[in-house]
């Protein structure tokens, strides 16, 4: 198989996998915006507190997926990196 025919598909999914990645960045973003490091309540405030676990259980669980796709991006960087100076240094001799 020619580097030319593989190199086109692992291009075009790092570049969705990147895509995926910076969706879920922003999307944390959003998130942590609305995040209290402390929250100081009256009474009648409790539903505060609710939204405020709410939004550390969703930032919990994004962490993850933001870790792996980060590095799944990576890995694939790298790889479309190589077989293209791969195929540039054969294609010079």
């Amino acid at each position: 198989m020619k580097i030319d025919s593989l190199l086109v598909p692992l291009f075009s999914g790092w570049a969705v996998i990147t895509f995926l990645w910076v969706m879920l960045l922003i999307y944390r973003a959003l998130l942590a915006r609305k995040e209290e490091d402390q929250v100081f309540l009256h009474r009648g405030e409790e539903a505060l507190l609710h939204e405020q676990q709410h939004i550390a259980h969703q930032m919990d669980a994004v962490g993850p997926y933001v870790k792996w796709i980060g590095i799944v991006s990576a890995i694939l960087l790298l790889v479309v990196a190589a077989l293209w100076i791969h195929q540039g240094l054969t294609t010079i001799n």
